[in-house]
């Protein structure tokens, strides 16, 4: 039976805030894998984009936590990502995670698609930011 891609709006997910300059592996939340990640952590994932453009990136765990590591540094360096970049990752199917990012100024940083696309995309980051407080509270 082939796995069916949930929407992002209904899949796990989480978010990162590169508060550092990225690095050559990222950690993902202990809960998250905990709850989450149902295969085994040293297998080979895709971090997909819109427009189907993906990357394969290495999953891996030690003693510290489970990590992207192989293949992170590549897509970091295609996605031009900086410090204070918002990364959300929805896990929509095993093994693969849709990611979208924001930079600093709070507007989605896939400038190449988006520019065209008008403003509905910074507007849907303030809904998300709004839902993400209402439910801290």
């Amino acid at each position: 039976m082939a796995e069916e891609e949930t929407e992002p709006k209904h899949s796990p997910s989480f978010f990162k805030v590169l508060i550092d300059k990225p690095s050559t592996r990222l950690k993902l939340p202990p809960p998250f894998v905990r709850e989450n990640i149902q295969w085994n952590l040293h297998e080979t994932i895709s971090l997909k984009k819109d427009l189907g453009v993906s990357w394969k990136v290495k999953m891996e765990e030690d003693e510290t936590g489970c990590y992207f590591t192989k293949g992170w540094v590549k897509f970091v360096k295609d996605m031009r990502l900086e410090v204070w970049d918002f990364l959300i990752f929805w896990l929509i199917c095993a093994k693969e995670f849709k990611v979208a990012f924001y930079g600093k100024n709070s507007c989605e940083r896939d400038i190449s698609y988006y520019a065209s696309c008008g403003t509905r995309h910074s507007s849907k980051l303030l809904v998300f930011i709004s839902d993400l407080i209402a439910e801290l509270r």
